[in-house]
């Protein structure tokens, strides 16, 4: 475990020193943790954002980030259905940021992905760094319910992180959620509807451009319980959705995408 955690230190402090840098390939598989402490001094390093100019054959196209992105499949294959958008990965675990460089996982020239732990000021800084209201979509699915109660302050959506996606996301933009774990959505909802305003309905503009289904959303029932969605929100379907959709088809998603606020200024 000891040798397995200084590589991850060490991969982690080159990708955040070096976004682009290769890392090596190794010669066997090996585990990779589903879970890390994003408060682990490890990974508390500022996000280096990349020369957008040389991952994206046009740095000027409206930007998607999903946050969490695990391998960035989702991502990736999204890029290639969407062509007028620039789509960003961003995750924590340094060997799945690796292990698709490593493998030539993807010829996109507008997909790239990124090591970075967005409780570390990763939205403002990445917001600073490209056009005012480009990012046009933001996606947090899935991510780690921390069903202990004693790592519930791991959560990834905190109250800074909520506000940041606020202030960056286009006033016609959107922040897609979704998670099978009903407190972690309901954490993931209170977060997001405490600064962005909850809708039925993905806006208009991501609708027309086919980068958002017009999927039913979870409706609040009563505090705290939601229904759950009875489509996705997207045509490709992330990770975690196709191993649900193979081993517990029945399996309840809740789904939710929240708007800016008319009244905020920009």
């Amino acid at each position: 475990f000891a040798r397995s955690l200084s590589r991850s230190v060490a991969s982690a402090a080159q990708l955040a020193t070096d976004p682009e840098a290769p890392l090596p390939v190794r010669r066997k598989l090996t585990r990779v943790r589903h879970h890390v402490n994003p408060l682990a001094s490890a990974y508390l390093m500022p996000f280096v954002p990349p020369n957008w100019g040389a991952v994206f054959a046009d740095a000027t196209k409206p930007l998607v980030v999903d946050i969490g992105c695990a391998r960035g499949l989702w991502a990736q294959q999204m890029s290639e259905r969407h062509q007028a958008f620039n789509f960003l990965g961003l995750e924590i675990r340094p060997s799945m940021v690796s292990a698709p460089r490593a493998e030539g996982a993807s010829t996109a020239t507008n997909f790239h992905l990124c090591w970075a732990n967005v409780n570390a000021d990763t939205i403002a800084t990445l917001a600073a760094s490209i056009a005012p209201a480009q990012s046009v979509l933001a996606t947090i699915s899935f991510p780690d319910p921390h069903f202990k109660t004693s790592h519930r302050k791991r959560q990834l959506l905190t109250p800074a992180l909520a506000s940041a996606l606020a202030s960056a996301i286009a006033p016609s933009g959107a922040v897609a959620v979704a998670s099978d774990v009903p407190h972690a959505f309901a954490h993931l909802h209170s977060g997001l509807s405490a600064v962005l305003d909850a809708s039925l309905r993905p806006p208009g503009a991501l609708a027309t451009a086919g980068l958002m289904h017009d999927f039913v959303a979870s409706r609040l029932i009563e505090p705290g319980v939601f229904s759950p969605s009875s489509s996705g929100a997207f045509v490709v379907m992330t990770e975690k959705e196709r191993a649900l959709w193979c081993q517990a088809p029945e399996t309840p998603i809740y789904r939710a995408v929240l708007v800016p606020r008319v009244s905020r200024s920009f």
